[in-house]
């Protein structure tokens, strides 16, 4: 069994191409779990109203973070920490998060699974994919500002701080890294149960995957990235500011997530 949890971003239209390239993806049985806390009225509803899949081992459902006991607002570590726990209790093989605005590949499972055995140099916490079509990869969002990017093997033929980008020319390579975007990252069972990582219900939206990233490091979970394992980023039609009452809002809360970053982590 594995569990996804897609959080819908109002990412309408991409949202759409995501669910069925998770369909297509991800081998049956699974659970696919949306939480949805942007969509208006009509694209809500829309979500609710999706046909079942077509398998009898596979589930989708969807609910508010409000069901969760959120505030109203958008609580991304609260809705992942629902899930992951929903996950923990299940015994799934892993909790996949794939947000609205990224499509994977078809064989990214596969990929996800055998990426391991190309990785002996420690316990892996989660494994990230690279992306195409030029869109947000692994040190955008924050991450290039807010995390000293190291260990980065020379072989990727990238520098710290550098996006990291799906290329042809790469053999089947396997690198750690420091942090990884929640855009799309499977989190095997064994870090799961570790008692020691757990999502952050106290980080609304922003720079819970930077929290994730720092949990993983300080216990001595590695954080890897195969170049086999391939998702589009587009970003296409996402309005994240659906819900804000207004820009100045949105910007204040991304603000005090960055502070709340720092306050438990430092700079």
């Amino acid at each position: 069994m594995i569990v996804v949890f897609t959080a819908v971003h109002g990412a309408f239209e991409t949202a759409q191409h995501t669910i069925a390239a998770i369909d297509r993806s991800c081998p049956a049985p699974y659970m696919h779990l949306i939480g949805d806390d942007f969509s208006p009225e009509p694209d809500h509803s829309h979500y609710m109203s999706l046909p079942s899949i077509p398998h009898p081992q596979c589930l989708r459902a969807v609910y508010e973070c409000s069901e969760l006991g959120s505030d109203g607002g958008p609580s991304m570590g609260l809705s992942l920490g629902y899930v992951w726990s929903f996950a923990r209790v299940l015994r799934a093989e892993a909790l996949w998060v794939v947000e609205s605005d990224v499509v994977p590949q078809q064989d990214i499972v596969t990929f996800f699974r055998q990426a391991p055995e190309f990785y002996g140099d420690g316990p892996i916490g989660a494994i990230a994919p690279l992306y195409t079509g030029g869109g947000s990869a692994l040190t955008t969002y924050g991450g290039k500002d807010l995390v000293e990017v190291q260990d980065f093997p020379e072989r990727l033929g990238i520098a710290p701080g550098d996006n990291i980008v799906k290329s042809d020319t790469l053999a089947h390579t396997v690198a750690r890294v420091t942090w990884a975007h929640l855009a799309c990252l499977w989190i095997p069972l064994s870090t799961l149960d570790d008692e020691r990582i757990f999502p952050d219900p106290n980080f609304g939206l922003w720079f819970l995957d930077h929290d994730l990233s720092n949990q993983l490091d300080r216990n001595g979970l590695h954080m890897i990235v195969s170049n086999k394992c391939v998702a589009d980023h587009p970003r296409a039609a996402a309005s994240t500011g659906v819900r804000w009452p207004d820009g100045a809002i949105r910007t204040e809360a991304e603000v005090a997530g960055r502070c709340q970053l720092y306050g438990k982590w430092g700079r």
